[in-house]
């Protein structure tokens, strides 16, 4: 559940903050309204949307979360709504062209001054505040002293329950693997937000095809510089 003010964030701010993204669709308020909509729940309050579409999760993942950290930057709050939202209503609601895959929807407004009792007690029981240690995500080598900040961001970045299905090796070449877990449904997604977080700190690395296997894992991306 996330808890928004009554006041509606201008159009105009989202429609510019998703630019020309072909992944993002700017959707105001009143169109999709509030209530039992998404993953965590309950919307409450007057928040406007960004619904994330397209073929490919992990660049809608990138480009959902460059767009929730710009607004965040500008003093909104957001919260993704990702698996389990009605896809068919708010499909409809935005009149999504048929065949146009529908994949998470992002609520954007102003933070109430007071979280409900009911959002708080969801969110601890989703996992809101905790993260797995990095330990936990590194499956081989170990990362350099210079890329803590972006190594941090990168692990505190908000999936799916908290599941962080992304996992990182970590080359002699200063190179990155990024795999994941695919157990978790929306791990494309997950990752994509991830490593926007990566390349937000360390914008001097690029994306790259991941050649490398690991045992039971998917290859997602490599970080090269």
């Amino acid at each position: 559940m996330r808890s928004f003010t009554s006041l509606t964030p201008p159009q105009d701010e989202l429609i510019e903050v998703c630019g020309d993204s072909k992944c993002l669709i700017p959707v105001k308020a009143d169109v999709i309204g509030n209530g039992r909509i998404g993953t965590y729940g309950i919307i409450t309050g007057k928040p406007a949307y960004i619904a994330v579409v397209g073929n490919d999760e992990f660049a809608a993942g990138m480009a959902g979360e460059r767009a929730v950290i710009e607004l965040t930057r500008r003093g909104f709050a957001t919260c993704w709504l990702g698996v389990t939202f009605n896809r068919q209503l708010v499909s409809q609601a935005i009149g999504l062209p048929e065949g146009t895959p529908l994949i998470a929807v992002i609520a954007v407004g102003y933070a109430a001054k007071h979280r409900s009792i009911v959002d708080g007690t969801m969110r601890l029981a989703c996992g809101a505040f905790t993260r797995k240690n990095l330990r936990k995500l590194i499956v081989a080598g170990s990362p350099a002293a210079d890329l803590s900040d972006a190594i941090e961001a990168l692990r505190s970045a908000p999936s799916n329950h908290n599941c962080q299905p992304w996992r990182l090796a970590f080359n002699t070449n200063g190179n990155i693997d990024v795999y994941a877990d695919p157990h978790d449904k929306s791990y494309l997604l997950d990752v994509g937000i991830a490593v926007s977080h990566f390349l937000l700190v360390a914008p001097e690395y690029k994306i790259c095809e991941n050649k490398s296997r690991y045992p039971g894992l998917k290859p997602i991306v490599t970080l090269c510089k």
